[in-house]
């Protein structure tokens, strides 16, 4: 969800969702994993995918948009936290 978020919430296929993560769509069992992964997102609300040809492009949910941006703001606050209790070591 961070690699869609980052990369305006969507993506033209799950094959450039693997890239972006640095895997390798070209295996079987990785294109397997991230599908599965996929489809319980989009069961729980995070994600939508479009059904048109080959190519099926995912989506983030407005929902999905929110908890993303959480996520992201959760984690920059804890990196400042952590960088000024550093500080305060030295």
């Amino acid at each position: 969800m961070l690699e869609l978020y980052k990369r305006g919430g969507e993506a033209k296929s799950i094959k450039d969702l693997i890239e972006w993560c640095g895997d390798n769509p070209t295996i079987p069992s990785v294109k397997n994993r991230y599908s599965r992964i996929i489809n319980s997102l989009v069961r729980k609300g995070f994600l939508y995918k479009l059904y048109r040809g080959r190519e099926r492009p995912i989506y983030l949910t407005e929902f999905g948009k929110i908890y993303t941006k959480a996520l992201v703001k959760t984690q920059e606050i804890a990196l400042q936290k952590v960088q000024l209790s550093y500080k305060r070591i030295l």
